[in-house]
């Protein structure tokens, strides 16, 4: 997973046209780490204003038991900013207000490791 901090240039508009690309609030992720699932995880998808178990967006998005576990998950201290290749939480999502922006990219080392 790459990298890139940037300021909110004028006019940005934060929706990836990639799943595999995310931006999100800059201010909001003082430090980021990645880990997979874990029994008991929840975030807050983009759009909802309700936490969700993990497990039953998985469920939700058709992701099979045996991949779940091989998605990565982004986070800043405890909690998930991005579902990789899915959706990233909504307290992490550029607004107006936003300064510093976060651009994450994931990619695989070969396609036979691609999950999504």
């Amino acid at each position: 997973i790459k990298l890139r901090k940037f300021k909110r240039p004028p006019h940005f508009d934060p929706r990836a046209r990639d799943k595999m690309l995310a931006f999100v609030d800059g201010d909001k992720v003082p430090s980021l780490k990645v880990r997979t699932f874990r029994e008991g995880d929840r975030f807050f998808p983009l759009g909802l204003k309700d936490s969700v178990k993990l497990k039953d967006f998985f469920i939700k998005n058709k992701i099979p038991k045996d991949k779940r576990r091989r998605i990565p998950l982004v986070l800043s201290e405890d909690n998930i900013v991005w579902v990789v290749g899915l959706r990233i939480d909504e307290r992490y999502k550029v607004t107006e207000d936003t300064k510093l922006i976060v651009a994450l990219e994931a990619s695989y080392q070969d396609n036979k490791d691609r999950i999504l």
